[in-house]
């Protein structure tokens, strides 16, 4: 059975964009099982918050286990997998993630002010890819960009989505979709 975890953004719940939709279109596959991850205070979060809550959410941790992060559930996630004794996991989908600050958003900044150990990341996640758009106007498009060559991910950028929200009409979301079920083929 594989395991995927989706880790919601700034502001979200596990009920808003795309998440349910991509859980289940997932779950039609019977070997997959997917849980939205909710994060206390997604108005003000805490690193530390968000962290104890993956903690506290995420039973299965091994090769078959695959997080999607969207916005701060990226870093989000890789600050949880970078915490973890040598675990090795199936991999990562993140959209439009960052591990800079933000110029928009300088209350994020604790989530990103230490530096990533990318070696451990990159030796203990085997599949990484790192979607962002164009028109991005939260999380520049430049910054899921160094994001993925710091990871060592595949970097898929498309032409228009924004930052993948409701807002920008994202109730559903084909490319997250086709990546996900690649990564859980391999």
């Amino acid at each position: 059975m594989q395991k995927v975890y989706i880790i919601h953004g700034y502001d979200a719940h596990p009920q808003k964009h795309w998440f349910v939709w991509l859980k289940n279109e997932l779950e039609k596959d019977n070997n997959v099982s997917v849980d939205i991850l909710n994060l206390p205070n997604a108005n003000n979060p805490t690193l530390e918050s968000w962290i104890n809550a993956l903690s506290d959410q995420i039973n299965k941790i091994d090769e078959n286990t695959f997080f999607i992060g969207h916005s701060l559930g990226c870093i989000t996630t890789l600050r949880y997998l970078e915490g973890l004794d040598s675990k090795k996991v199936g991999g990562v989908l993140l959209v439009s993630g960052f591990d800079k600050p933000l110029s928009i958003l300088p209350s994020l900044d604790p989530f990103v002010k230490e530096p990533l150990d990318y070696k451990k990341l990159q030796k203990n996640i085997k599949q990484k890819i790192v979607l962002s758009a164009k028109d991005d106007e939260i999380v520049p498009t430049e910054l899921s960009k160094e994001l993925a060559k710091n990871l060592g991910a595949e970097f898929i950028q498309a032409k228009q989505g924004g930052h993948f929200m409701e807002t920008d009409g994202f109730k559903t979301f084909p490319l997250a979709l086709e990546n996900m079920q690649k990564m859980l083929e391999k």
